[in-house]
């Protein structure tokens, strides 16, 4: 499974791969709880999945390389080489990518999908 998620972690695993999904899940269920005159149901629903793809986005350095090699990577100290090899230069891709999933998606994910969620109550 790991080697899976490694070799098409450039799309799947994509720092703001939860948001491309979140969007659409969120506009979705929103206009179905409208129709069905159920919206305050539906966006906490959408919330709630938001909030999910956001703990899904936030552990994403722990589904690419798993607990150990994780853990072992962060104890690492570099000081790379004169000219970047291509794995270097990958890792540090992915590294940036991580970075992007702990300090920006994965947080904004949770923060709007737990504010969606809260606040659907007032939508009834």
């Amino acid at each position: 499974m790991r080697a899976f998620l490694n070799r098409h972690s450039s799309t799947m695993l994509h720092p703001w791969a939860g948001a491309w999904v979140a969007v659409p899940v969120v506009v979705v269920l929103t206009r179905i709880g409208y129709d069905r005159h159920e919206l305050s149901a539906y966006a906490a629903l959408a919330g709630a999945l938001m909030a999910i793809l956001g703990v899904l986005t936030l552990g994403r350095p722990l589904l690419r390389l798993g607990y150990d090699e994780w853990l072992r990577q962060s104890r690492i100290i570099d000081g790379g080489h004169v000219a970047p090899t291509p794995e270097e230069q990958k890792a540090e891709l992915e590294e940036r990518r991580d970075a992007q999933a702990i300090q920006l998606s994965g947080p904004l994910l949770v923060i709007l999908g737990t504010l969606l969620n809260g606040t659907s109550g007032f939508l009834s």
